[in-house]
């Protein structure tokens, strides 16, 4: 969309908040440009506004940052590890204590790390599964 200064610009977005009872947070705004999102926790709705460079109109763009998934249709299962022969070798060295831990991941790969882990005679941590998964259990 086109406008032809800012007043303009700013009528429209707010005659379109009101319209979808919607409030929106201004980021930033100067002479060049005007940012605001939507003030609703999990909507990630925002939009940019902007004097276009080769002539003086402004320009608004509605940007949405992420996509909602409803539901997943089908069950992931993409692989499992497991060491049976040096598990079933520990098994005697166990002491009677066993632990589950969850760790959430960041950044590269997402989801919790799930382990299960027991102590030897040595008080060494012995794993004795792991997971990873798409959600806190």
């Amino acid at each position: 969309m086109r406008f032809y200064n800012k007043e303009a610009c700013l009528s429209a977005i707010k005659e379109f908040h009101i319209a979808n009872h919607v409030d929106f947070k201004v980021l930033t705004s100067n002479e060049t440009y005007f940012i605001a999102k939507c003030v609703i926790d999990g909507y990630a709705w925002r939009c940019r506004a902007t004097v276009e460079r080769y002539n003086s109109f402004w320009s608004y763009k509605h940007y949405r940052q992420t996509i909602n998934i409803h539901c997943l249709r089908k069950h992931i299962f993409h692989r499992l590890f497991w060491s049976f022969k040096p598990c079933i070798n520990g098994f005697e060295y166990y002491k009677p204590i066993f632990q589950l831990n969850g760790a959430w991941l960041y950044k590269k790969y997402r989801g919790t790390l799930l382990i299960a882990m027991e102590q030897d005679g040595n008080n060494f941590i012995f794993p004795i599964a792991f997971a990873i998964v798409e959600g806190d259990c």
